[in-house]
């Protein structure tokens, strides 16, 4: 027979960031717009910098990872190549993406050509490649 015990877990401060200023959506961070938050353990501001916002943040307001994202490569409707990829054989063609997407993000894509609506991941190069 098992015995059930309980405890405790210590509560751990977490290395904490505030807006110093009130961020927009789609604001890139920089070091600009961030202040610690509290005394307790130093956070490496280079995991965030760079990142966009996903909401606004208010001033003095804690930066919650949710509340970030990787930065927008690709708008809504905004022209894109798609590139199709398969041992040695490449097709590569104009497409549109239908909704804004940042590196790795899958994404659907309109084929111009074809009409036909493709999902694709988007690289770091903004190349949209066929995700099959």
């Amino acid at each position: 027979m098992l015995a059930a015990y309980s405890f405790a877990l210590p509560l751990i401060a977490e290395p904490q960031l505030r807006a110093s200023q009130t961020l927009p959506v789609g604001t890139i961070l920089t070091s600009a717009h961030l202040q610690p938050a509290t005394e307790g353990p130093q956070f490496d501001i280079d995991l965030i910098l760079g990142m966009e916002t996903r909401q606004t943040i208010y001033a003095g307001e804690i930066i919650r990872p949710s509340s970030l994202s990787l930065p927008t490569l690709i708008e809504q409707n905004a022209p894109v190549t798609l590139l199709y990829q398969n041992g040695g054989l490449t097709i590569a063609t104009d497409a549109r993406a239908l909704a804004r997407a940042s590196a790795g993000d899958i994404v659907q894509v309109l084929n111009l050509a074809s009409r036909a609506i493709v999902s694709a991941r988007i690289g770091h190069d903004g190349i949209a490649r066929a995700a099959y």
